[in-house]
């Protein structure tokens, strides 16, 4: 049974800044009229109007400036102004409720609502978020809905203004207003009949998507992410409700958003009391000519990305362009390929193709693809990269790198998503020492001279720091003579023990030990005044975790070291984005801590430029890095390192913020306020955001979208030219090399089993990241805690729950008393509380341990089974062995 939403129902919803607010440039017609000096409550709703807004106080950080002509006018004192008015009577919360501010102001950025329910405290669970918008004289209205249902009345509103307006800001207040839109849909549905929804939705560009809901005993709206492709076509995807932990209850609510907030049209959602199962249903996820520089004189490689959105596998699929044809054959269920179709080389200029895509069971689809040929540069075919030709520059050029990308895994969710990103060196693996090669190649002849990697201090599973891959690989490179390196230590992902054993003491010595035995002596580590290197991603966590004083003590204890060693000192460097917003008191105390200089790992700020703030355009990055730098210069605390912002664009990631239309005239823009900053500061180094943050949209290395144009930017900007004129910035291709493209990992399909023995291997169990890596021993799988919810899990081929009424583990752990757990999702879907089963045990540390958990009569326990868990424990520092797991009949 299916319980329908047709889309102009939910239309009401969908408004732009879906959920939280949107913004009209001016007054919407119909506004409730009220008399100059009253609150008026009315059937629908309260309003403030006029002389009704004195009775809004200022709260903290803020001021009363004036109140003149029915506009309240207030004035910001620091980070956390507000403004709070009290009802004069409760008011009876409702899941239409929404909040109407029609306001105007300079400072755009984060903006709360904030209420406390009759008899409550304000707590942050009271809140709804939205944006301000910077428009001067002009009026906005802002429509936020609460989502308050939860709470039965409401006693008081409060305001809040953006953390990061400077002192001074002003907001003006025109009307506060409550209403309640009858014309939005309410539902009442029993969480716990309810199996399945199917949202439809068709969209132009490929982004996250949020399945919404509220229930209606708690404020607020719970959300659990999908993803879908941007080929324009209407797709379905099943959200399986009864996985979703807090899926429960009576829901009152139900909508679609995309990463952003925004709008997608004609979203339509079905609810089902039964499981549903989607036909096969391709989707083009892109389409890219598969090289960076199209030339005449070789073919084109043409890639369709195509992925199957349904339950079943597509059969007999085939990609054809222009007579060429590549047969695909089965794309398994949730799968993706791509599909590459060589075409013929052509003459120069533009060429238009359209890509046809058919196979067994629908209809074929076709999409067009533009592309520029370019003319050959008759460059000489060769067996390795050629020799550098580096390029002077009146300022010591350095950039932040992100060295993530050594398996196909890895780049997966971004060729699926945005394959325009493609490296100029493809989806390689950067432990390659000729790709290596290229890099120094590349930024030696376009100015960049240094480069900061980072750096992670947990441990593989052969006993290597993690991401070191492209360290270790510059120390192979034939040309490493032509840049120098330094590390950008990320602290803040640190995993495998527990936090207070990660900073202690020991642990620490033993990473100074690394630094300054192996890489501070390599002959390409860079030098700032003599001295070794060194950037921290997180100086705050150190006192957090090892105790007050830890910070400065590290970095006395690396001094200490590199001393002794023969170095005349350490260099450190202070990212100030990462847990601070680098006011001047937190610039006092990193410069207690003993830190040379501060710099940020990336700038994507607008300072107060109209716009949403998590999705605006990339001019206003470029408008403002410089202001960035002189503002930060004016609080006089500690030097700072210009970082040169490269963009943000999450989308393969989290989808949190993107940063639209980047160009390479704006980044050409950047680097020429760079310039004027280093002439009016006398700076001697810049450094640009990262190169190679191919995932967080944050790149600047040569790739299909941009080419060289970045790198040329900067080259042109700080180089010196030289007199037979800049070298020539080519493509692998270009001289008879590349195919650095990782092979694609075919998925294989799982096998059916009931049974585990662990004693023969994984059997393709995982653990968490509370625990060490597992390894395979005579006596089964053995894992140690490392926190207080460690545990084993595994995908398995779907088995049918009413087969089958038991889960029997066998295991051994430490010596105590302790509860263990099993959970089970369905495939694709996540494990809850509501699927699981506890029991106690006893452990002598010695014997195996046997537990029979019965699942047959649990709620949950139904339909096809695809995910098993198992939890030895919630104790740290307790080594378990998993013997093996079996279902019973």
């Amino acid at each position: 049974m299916l319980t329908k939403f047709s889309a102009g129902m939910l239309a009401a919803v969908f408004t732009a800044g879906t959920l939280m607010s949107v913004w009209v440039a001016e007054a919407s017609p119909g506004l409730i009229e009220s008399k100059a000096n009253e609150t008026v409550a009315l059937g629908t709703g309260i309003c403030w109007r006029g002389g009704a807004l004195d009775g809004w106080r200022a709260g903290c950080d803020c001021r009363r400036a004036a109140f003149r002509d029915g506009v309240l006018s207030i004035d910001t004192t620091g980070r956390d102004g507000q403004i709070v008015s009290e009802f004069e009577s409760a008011w009876t919360a409702d899941v239409r409720d929404v909040v109407v501010i029609r306001a105007r102001t300079a400072f755009a950025g984060h903006g709360d609502l904030f209420w406390i329910p009759e008899g409550g405290r304000e707590s942050a669970r009271y809140n709804a978020k939205f944006e301000w918008r910077s428009t001067g004289t002009e009026w906005c209205e802002y429509r936020v809905r609460p989502f308050w249902q939860g709470s039965p009345k409401i006693a008081t509103l409060r305001i809040d203004f953006p953390s990061d307006a400077p002192e001074g800001t002003r907001y003006e207040f025109a009307e506060i207003r409550v209403e309640r839109d009858k014309s939005l849909p309410v539902l009442d549905l029993e969480a716990e009949k309810v199996r399945a929804a199917v949202v439809t939705l068709a969209s132009e560009r490929p982004n996250n998507a949020e399945f919404c809901w509220a229930v209606a005993d708690r404020d607020g709206i719970e959300k659990t992410k999908f993803r879908f492709p941007g080929d324009g076509r209407r797709h379905q995807y099943v959200i399986r409700l009864s996985a979703l932990r807090k899926f429960r209850g009576r829901v009152v609510w139900a909508g679609i958003r995309d990463s952003q907030g925004a709008e997608i049209p004609d979203a339509k959602i079905e609810f089902s009391e039964t499981p549903v199962e989607l036909p096969g249903d391709l989707s083009f996820a892109d389409l890219q000519v598969d090289t960076t520089l199209p030339r005449v004189g070789r073919p084109v490689p043409v890639c369709a990305y195509l992925k199957n959105l349904g339950d079943r596998p597509v059969t007999g699929v085939e990609v054809t362009a222009e007579g060429c044809a590549h047969a695909v054959g089965t794309i398994a269920p949730h799968d993706d390929a791509r599909c590459v179709v060589e075409l013929a080389d052509a003459s120069v200029g533009r060429r238009q193709v359209k890509v046809r895509v058919t196979g067994d069971g629908f209809g074929p689809f076709e999409r067009e693809l533009a592309f520029d040929v370019l003319p050959s540069l008759g460059l000489a075919q060769v067996d390795y990269p050629p020799e550098p030709r580096p390029v002077r520059t009146t300022v010591d050029v350095a950039a932040l790198y992100f060295s993530g990308w050594s398996e196909a895994e890895k780049w997966r969710r971004v060729w699926t998503e945005l394959p325009q990103r493609k490296p100029a060196l493809g989806w390689f693996d950067e432990a390659n020492t000729a790709c290596i090669d290229w890099q120094i190649k590349w930024y030696a002849e376009n100015g960049i001279s240094t480069i900061w990697a980072c750096w992670f201090a947990s441990r593989t599973p052969d006993g290597r720091y993690g991401h070191d891959h492209w360290i270790e690989g510059v120390r192979k490179a034939r040309y490493r003579k032509y840049i120098r390196w330094g590390m950008m230590w990320d602290n803040d992902s640190w995993g495998g023990a527990p936090a207070a054993t990660r900073y202690s003491r020991d642990s620490l010595d033993q990473i100074a030990c690394k630094w300054v035995e192996d890489y501070f002596r390599r002959e390409e580590y860079v030098r700032i005044g003599g001295k070794p290197g060194v950037w921290i991603w997180r100086p705050d966590l150190f006192d957090r975790h090892g105790g007050e004083g830890c910070c400065a003590w590290f970095l006395a204890h690396v001094r200490s070291k590199a001393k002794a060693a023969g170095f005349p000192g350490v260099h450190f460097i202070s990212i100030v984005n990462s847990f601070s917003s680098g006011s001047k008191v937190q610039l006092e105390q990193l410069k207690a801590w003993g830190f040379d200089e501060t710099g940020p790992y990336n700038w994507h700020g607008h300072l107060g430029l109209p716009g949403a703030v998590n999705r605006y355009p990339f001019r206003h990055v470029a408008e403002t890095n410089y202001r960035s730098w002189k503002e930060r210069d004016a609080l006089g605390v500690l030097p700072q390192l210009p970082v040169l912002s490269t963009g943000w664009d999450d989308r393969p990631w989290r989808g949190v913020r993107e940063i639209q239309g980047r160009t390479v005239e704006d980044f050409r823009r950047i680097c020429q306020d760079a310039l004027r900053y280093v002439r009016e500061t006398g700076a001697k180094r810049i450094c640009l955001a990262p190169l190679s943050e191919w995932g967080e949209g944050s790149y600047a290395e040569p790739n299909a979208e941009f080419g060289f144009g970045f790198f040329e930017a900067v080259r042109e900007t700080f180089g010196e030219r030289p007199a037979e004129g800049w070298p020539v910035n080519y493509v692998p291709e270009d001289v008879g090399l590349g195919g650095y493209d990782l092979p694609q990992k075919v998925k294989k399909a799982l096998a059916y089993r009931t049974a585990w023995d662990f004693r023969e291997g994984t059997c393709g169990m995982d653990v968490s990241g509370c625990m060490d890596r597992g390894r395979v021993t005579p006596e089964g799988l053995v894992a140690t805690s490392a926190g207080n919810d460690p545990d084993f899990h595994m995908r398995i081929a779907p088995v049918k729950a009413a087969d089958f009424k038991s889960i029997r583990v066998r295991f051994r752990t430490g010596p105590g008393r302790d509860w263990a757990q099993v959970f089970w999702a369905e495939p694709e879907g996540e494990e809850s509380e509501r699927s699981a089963i506890r029991l106690p045990y006893e452990s002598d540390g010695q014997s195996i341990i046997e537990l029979c958990f019965p699942v047959a009569d649990k709620p949950l326990w139904r339909d096809k089974i695809g995910l098993i868990r198992f939890d030895p424990g919630s104790r740290s520092g307790v080594e378990t062995t998993l013997e093996s797991i079996r279902f019973d009949e």
